[in-house]
């Protein structure tokens, strides 16, 4: 029998020897009537402890791991340290799927000596496996259609991370309890690193846990996984959606709090160690804020900006002076495109009408004030279009087009 869990590769077979007895770290989930009512520790630990042996406990936690993303990197310090949990909430779209599975991934290749767990029970393992195997340069498309002269030489570049583990979410006995024991197995000692996706969809395995509420649920879940990365010292990203009133409202400063975006509970917004709220912006990109920083350099509130690579999943940080750049270059753009058309209706009605005043001119071409001033403006810029102040009873200037004046001149 297996346990669901999986080597990144086509042979499966060498971990069913590894499966071991182990008494998990929450030895006992208590939970009655949806309330939690005691946690146990490791080998049958007592909750109470000695502050002398709290600080012998935290030798060879100040490993950090560097997640590849630079404002991420240098607010942490250099990366994401053991023993601390980093909450990453987002709308489902946002890239914290994606982004969590690039950190593990590159933390698996530095990093050989650190072992790596996904249970991906929101994205689902296959899904998970293809956004790795495109970081090697292979076709998402093939991968998904299993096309062999693909996955055989995926399948190889991805057998190099022989520390990196996938916990089958579809397993009858997948749960969170079942991941933290594997990994415990697989790790036999070393360092880890944890993905888990998401807060609301991985399964708690005792019975109490199956009866609570989803609020209950969310909070059993987070309490569980920082408890484990606290005692074994690993590094936890824990994922999870985020509520509605993170981004139903159109205007950013109607939308809710970041720091209290996590769907389900306030937990995840009390727990982490690190909090990381992610939104689409536009294609392919998402700006990303750090409201809650537990292990460097503070908070940050003031969001930043990923690029998805599409081709090859992979997210990379836009410089904030180039993207000002090409923003403001975008909107010089679609200016230009608006501001055309309204020369278009401006012209047109004049060749129709003939001169006309301002007043008339705009109302003839049904522009707004404004857009018929921009238009004018670019008109006269382009010498297509000039004013002649009237003489007499009402004055004003008459607007013509160029071309017409031309004509009459010739005539």
């Amino acid at each position: 029998m297996t346990d669901g869990f999986r080597l990144i590769g086509p042979d499966d077979d060498v971990l069913k020897s590894l499966r071991q007895s182990e008494t998990t770290l929450l030895e006992k989930l208590a939970l009655c009537r949806g309330e939690i009512s005691r946690w146990t520790g490791e080998e049958g630990r007592s909750t109470w402890e000695h502050p002398a042996d709290v600080l012998r406990r935290q030798k060879d936690v100040s490993a950090r791991y560097a997640t590849g993303i630079p404002t991420i990197d240098h607010l942490t310090k250099g990366g994401l340290p053991r023993g601390r949990m980093m909450v990453m909430v987002g709308r489902p779209g946002a890239g914290k799927t994606g982004l969590a599975i690039q950190i593990a991934a590159s933390v698996a290749e530095k990093n050989p000596t650190v072992a790596v767990g996904l249970y991906l029970a929101d994205e689902g393992l296959e899904a998970g496996v293809i956004r790795m195997a495109q970081r090697y340069g292979y076709d998402r498309e093939q991968l998904e259609a299993a096309a062999q002269e693909t996955i055989r030489p995926a399948s190889e570049d991805l057998e190099r991370l022989q520390n990196l583990f996938c916990l089958d979410p579809d397993a009858e006995d997948a749960s969170l309890e079942a991941f933290l024991d594997g990994m415990a197995t697989r790790a036999d000692g070393r360092p880890q690193l944890w993905v888990i996706d998401s807060a609301q969809v991985v399964r708690l395995a005792s019975a109490a846990a199956r009866k609570l509420d989803k609020r209950l649920t969310v909070d059993a879940v987070a309490r569980a996984v920082k408890a484990a990365a606290r005692r074994r010292g690993a590094v936890a990203l824990l994922l999870s959606q985020s509520n509605r009133g993170a981004y139903r409202a159109k205007k950013t400063e109607d939308q809710a709090d970041p720091l209290s975006s996590g769907a389900e509970s306030a937990q995840l917004e009390h727990m982490a160690d690190v909090f990381i709220f992610m939104a689409p912006d536009g294609e392919d990109r998402t700006k990303v804020q750090m409201p809650k920083n537990r292990v460097g350099r503070g908070p940050r509130l003031e969001p930043f900006v990923l690029m998805l690579n599409r081709d090859r999943a992979l997210y990379s940080e836009i410089d904030a002076q180039a993207l000002a750049a090409a923003e403001e270059a975008d909107g010089a753009i679609a200016r230009d495109k608006r501001v055309r058309a309204w020369v278009d209706k401006l012209a047109k009605a004049l060749r129709k009408n003939g001169p006309m005043s301002g007043t008339t001119a705009r109302e003839m071409s049904g522009l707004s004030g404004s857009e018929f001033k921009a238009a004018r403006e670019a008109m006269e810029a382009a010498g297509t279009i000039f004013g002649e102040t009237r003489d007499g009873r009402g004055g004003g200037v008459v607007w013509r087009l160029a071309s017409i004046e031309r004509s009459e001149d010739e005539g």
